[in-house]
């Protein structure tokens, strides 16, 4: 009898696909980071209860299949953008070809700067192909420091970008540069072929048609940021042979802590000047199957709406917080992730944006002697109309 199979052997590989549940022909998968995985077909079985004289009961018949679960990792950045646009549906429509993540802008060489209006140019760029209000863009190479940095895009043309921070005068070097690549939740459905591979038993296990519908993030204090998403998918199978043509290798990014590289955290655009404890997301987009009669497999699968929400702790030494949760008042939240978290114009970053939130429940608890007092709030999002989302992932990649 041969060995069985050993985790930490497996590896996990995922491709789009071009139509929803169509196996790709020998597709060029990418090699994914991950934790753990649930995720297996599922066969659905149900017994007669027709009433026998020999109390054995009636026939047990296969009335289904579908696939699904989830799979844990450690966020480490450029390793996890297919499936964060495939789970926010990251529109194309109406040409914001930005918010696919497909085209990320990267334009050197800009004009300059013009402090009164705070607006870069740059001759021939067609920025408004890309960007868009409200996305943030990443300046540097500039002779002035204050014209380098995360910025807000506050309008934006062909030829220039206007963003909310202050400017200096310049005509800027060669050097210069204007990056930007936006996530934010739309409506355009997509899926994936995922293989795991036990490589030491030659055994593959494919899901197929999978659609993302639900992604959390963890980050606790002195901890990795845990990442996790939960897909909903058509169907699952066992084999002796990979349908990979190529595999690509699995990316080289350091997985990232919130000690080092969870450079702030902002309300309202201003940084928290209290201390998080922990601070959760959870997104999902309430999907389900669709089964039908005289189809074994689903024949699609339901989008639900987008919803956004999430807690966090506080130590308690202000009374802002709470009073937002008593008011009602909606705040805007962002997280800085950077692999430099002194320095945002350099190496990889994430910073995701919820533009519009308000806290639904919470309180200040005194649980006993020798501990502190924490303000634990949850939040939900609410559509932003200046934006048009819940959630915005802005991906600034190292060059």
């Amino acid at each position: 009898m041969s060995e069985p199979a050993d985790s930490s052997l497996s590896t996990m590989r995922i491709s789009e696909e071009t139509t929803w549940g169509e196996e790709p022909s020998s597709p060029n998968m990418q090699a994914l980071r991950f934790r753990s995985s649930d995720m297996d077909p599922v066969k659905e079985t149900v017994q007669s209860d027709e009433i026998t004289s020999n109390r054995m009961g009636g026939t047990i018949q296969e009335v289904g299949q579908e696939a699904g679960g989830s799979f844990d990792a450690h966020l480490s950045l450029t390793t996890y953008e297919l499936e964060l646009k495939q789970f926010l549906m990251a529109d194309t429509a109406n040409n914001e070809a930005s918010e696919s993540g497909a085209t990320a802008v990267n334009v050197t060489d800009i004009d300059s700067v013009t402090a009164a209006t705070k607006t870069y140019t740059k001759s021939g760029a067609s920025f408004n192909d890309k960007l868009r209000v409200g996305q943030l863009v990443r300046m540097s190479g500039f002779t002035n420091a204050g014209n380098n940095g995360v910025k807000k895009i506050t309008s934006v043309t062909a030829t220039t970008v206007v963003v909310a921070e202050t400017c200096t005068d310049e005509t800027a070097p060669s050097e210069s540069r204007i990056q930007g690549s936006m996530l934010r939740n739309g409506t355009t459905k997509r899926s994936s072929l995922i293989e795991f591979a036990h490589s030491d038993v030659s055994i593959f296990k494919q899901i197929i048609g999978a659609r993302f519908d639900t992604m959390s993030m963890l980050m606790a204090a002195k901890a990795l940021i845990e990442l996790t998403f939960g897909v909903v998918a058509k169907e699952g199978r066992y084999g002796t042979a990979t349908v990979a043509n190529s595999v690509a290798a699995v990316t080289s990014t350091p997985v990232l802590n919130t000690t080092k590289h969870v450079a702030r955290i902002d309300f309202d655009g201003t940084e928290f000047d209290g201390y998080l404890q922990e601070f959760a997301i959870e997104g999902t987009n309430n999907l389900a199957t669709r089964p039908a009669i005289a189809n074994k497999f689903p024949v699609g699968i339901r989008t639900g709406n987008f919803d956004a929400s999430g807690s966090l702790a506080a130590y308690f030494n202000d009374e802002g917080l709470m009073n937002d949760l008593l008011d009602h008042t909606a705040k805007s939240v962002r997280l800085w992730i950077q692999e430099d978290a002194d320095d945002v114009t350099a190496g990889n970053v994430m910073i995701v944006t919820l533009p519009r939130v308000f806290f639904s429940e919470g309180g200040t608890p005194i649980t006993g002697v020798n501990a502190d007092v924490m303000a634990n709030l949850s939040w939900m999002a609410e559509r932003d109309p200046t934006t048009d989302c819940k959630m915005q992932i802005d991906l600034f990649a190292d060059f």
